[in-house]
């Protein structure tokens, strides 16, 4: 922010807290963040990232006041709410997390129903197989859901056709978090964004780890004559970046698993996606994550019962041949496999 400005763009200076977030620069954030609120002290957004600040940087004490601050100013916004329930969480006050959780879900059922299976037969010729299921409530009450879908339905040909792959990502995903399980987002592949800005969308709050060449296969993964060789070419890191969002995303761009040095061996996910293709990518994919997935984490792995990919399951197959957990086979486009974590 310019040196004590009296006027800012207050949208360039959250961008650059979140940013900031991205990077885990949170006393950088906590400070910008305070010192724009100095100027703009009943800003609820600039509250919620000063507050998010506090409680990244381990002060969930100093987070909560902040947080109700901005709940005063917006008493509808469920992403404050949420972040309320973290902090009271980790405070261990949960008679009144317990509370706060309730009132979150009624606002979240209060909320605009999203798109409907009439409406996805108007933009899918496979509608008879996209319609969105029932037996979650949450499903028909959802505008996240809603918002991904509509995303979905306006992205490549391939995830037009394949949103049961989004609602399996929603339903296993949202039960793996209402049972506690801990640990931030990776995903081991991630093309034009599209998942990664599902997955960003379904667990706002955690941070969530992208690993991509973003420049197609790394060299010797096919043979030049093979169709694969050249797949996945078509994006750029900008362009993921912009569409995704830096927001809560460590971004870690380069030949897997070169770009995991450095992380923290403390690191724990809650879910994992891994759609790297390749047999190589998988197996380094898999070696990387399961290790780190929280025990009643998911892991999705793309293609697994996809005979193109035939690379994908067997090494897969034998990377858990010693492994408790085996792969359940989803019925979505790419046969994706889940495995829970025990």
């Amino acid at each position: 922010m310019p040196e004590a400005s009296a006027q800012f763009d207050v949208r360039q200076v959250t961008a650059m807290i979140r940013d900031m977030h991205a990077r885990q620069q949170y006393e950088q954030a906590r400070d910008l963040s305070h010192q724009a609120l100095s100027q703009l002290p009943n800003n609820a957004e600039l509250l919620y990232l000063a507050a998010v600040s506090e409680m990244m940087s381990g002060r969930p004490d100093l987070a909560l006041p902040i947080l109700e601050k901005a709940m005063a100013i917006e008493p509808n916004n469920v992403q404050h709410l949420r972040a309320v329930l973290a902090s009271l969480k980790a405070l261990k006050r949960n008679d009144e997390a317990l509370g706060v959780a309730e009132r979150a879900i009624a606002l979240m059922l209060a909320q605009p129903v999203g798109l409907e299976p009439a409406a996805i037969a108007r933009r899918t010729v496979s509608h008879h197989l996209q319609a969105r299921p029932h037996n979650i409530v949450h499903h028909r009450r959802s505008r996240a859901l809603g918002e991904l879908t509509e995303m979905f339905l306006n992205s490549p040909g391939y995830h037009v056709d394949d949103l049961a792959r989004l609602y399996l990502f929603y339903d296993n995903i949202s039960r793996a978090l209402s049972r506690g399980v801990t640990g931030d987002m990776a995903e081991f592949g991630v093309w034009k964004g599209h998942t990664a800005k599902a997955l960003k969308g379904l667990v706002p709050g955690r941070m969530l780890y992208l690993f991509d060449s973003f420049a197609g296969f790394p060299a010797g993964s096919f043979p030049e004559n093979d169709r694969r060789y050249a797949m996945f070419k078509d994006c750029s890191l900008e362009a993921v970046r912009d569409f995704v969002g830096n927001d809560q995303v460590v971004w870690r761009p380069g030949t897997f698993p070169a770009t995991a040095e450095g992380l923290s061996d403390n690191l724990r996910f809650s879910v994992v996606h891994i759609d790297f293709g390749s047999g190589p990518g998988t197996g380094a994919a898999l070696d990387f994550a399961y290790s780190r997935l929280n025990s009643g984490g998911v892991l999705f792995l793309h293609d697994y019962a996809n005979d193109s990919w035939a690379e994908v399951a067997r090494t897969a197959d034998a990377f858990l041949a010693d492994k408790p957990e085996k792969l359940m086979v989803a019925p979505d486009k790419g046969g994706t496999g889940v495995l829970i974590k025990r």
